[in-house]
């Protein structure tokens, strides 16, 4: 298969709620995670720190690397003041829904590893401090997949196959575009910033301007697919496989050849991407408002795994929920009961709707 790359960012580890707000992580000296102060807690407790870490590395097998780092750190039986055993909990979560979480307020972890610092952007721009852990956990280059005989069919109509000709070749219709939702994946974000930043000729003043919307909403026009994460794009084209620091190497997160890779553009201010998204779910939905409820079986048959798919459903969904939306959700088994009462779906709403979501039961059981 042939391939294109769009910009590329690291994959950083930043602690979250700690430290001076910053406008550029990229430009500053941040030093390491401080020792924790003594806690009043009684000795021999446990001192669990929470990690929201992106899909690829949080799964099993190759996408699963920094569970197998955090099992091993927590049979070590490392332990800091006061006798308390040090333990890791990594929360498998998308990029965009753990910022969706922290943004929100809804529900902060001690540290986040996105797929890339575009996410730690948005944090700081949504007002909460953050302290860099690490820059580079590990490398992380974003890139487009296509067909061998559509690389072969582009590189003779544009000379070459980067990023400009698959977005001019989308816009022009000769090819269809597949892409993975920019509020969850950072591949879609990374994308998302990669075409307005095209249109703008890298010019970041200019890429919410009328004129670059307006060849955005061309671009639109030409992706008929969007999946919610990279690993659900990357399932859709080929069945088995896995997504090419010691346990890192070994599932090869930092292939040699793109040791010296620098991205196709500058890394924008959270403001520009907080906005970049806006634009695209506006696009996407066309403008048109909508309010809807989500109806919920939740009686004695629904326990267990069908459950828990209705759940991983209705969560999945909403990030392709317009803010502009109004949205409520209601339960029914031997009554009906409203969970959320409608409301626009904003952060706000959203962190209700998810909580409301995770509140449901069935015959005692969640």
């Amino acid at each position: 298969m042939g391939r294109a790359k769009t910009a590329g960012y690291t994959q950083p580890i930043i602690q979250v709620g700690t430290g001076a707000p910053c406008s550029r992580i990229r430009q500053r000296d941040c030093s390491r995670m401080r020792r924790s102060k003594p806690s009043s807690r009684r000795p021999g407790t446990t001192r669990k720190v929470e990690i929201f870490s992106s899909t690829e590395k949080s799964g099993t097998g190759p996408d699963g690397w920094l569970v197998e780092v955090a099992e091993k750190f927590n049979k070590s039986g490392i332990s800091i003041g006061n006798g308390r055993a040090a333990k890791i909990r990594v929360h498998k979560i998308a990029s965009g829904t753990g910022y969706q979480y922290i943004a929100a307020r809804s529900h902060t972890p001690h540290a986040i590893t996105p797929s890339n610092h575009l996410w730690v952007e948005m944090i700081e721009a949504a007002g909460i401090p953050v302290r860099a852990i690490d820059e580079k956990l590990v490398g992380n280059i974003a890139g487009i997949v296509m067909k061998d005989d559509v690389y072969t069919t582009l590189k003779g109509m544009y000379g070459r196959v980067n990023v400009k000709a698959v977005i001019d070749a989308t816009v022009n219709g000769e090819i269809a575009m597949g892409c993975t939702n920019p509020f969850a994946s950072s591949t879609g974000l990374n994308f998302l910033v990669t075409v307005p930043a095209d249109f703008a000729g890298g010019d970041e003043c200019k890429m919410l301007t009328l004129e670059v919307v307006s060849a955005f909403r061309s671009f639109q026009n030409g992706v008929p697919f969007v999946a919610f994460t990279t690993l659900q794009m990357r399932d859709s084209v080929r069945s088995g496989g896995a997504l090419d620091q010691k346990l890192a190497a070994k599932y090869e997160f930092n292939p040699d050849e793109f040791a010296g890779y620098r991205g196709s553009y500058e890394l924008p201010l959270g403001e520009t991407l907080i906005q970049a998204q806006k634009l695209w779910k506006e696009e996407k939905d066309s403008g048109i408002p909508i309010a809807a409820i989500f109806l919920a079986d939740v009686s004695g048959s629904m326990p267990g795994p069908k459950l828990r798919a209705l759940k991983n459903a209705l969560t999945i969904g909403s990030d392709f929920i317009n803010s502009n939306n109004s949205v409520g959700l209601v339960t029914f088994e031997s009554e009906v009961k409203v969970l959320l009462p409608i409301g626009k779906f904003d952060l706000k709403q959203k962190s209700a709707f998810y909580a409301a979501v995770d509140s449901m039961m069935s015959g005692g059981r969640r």
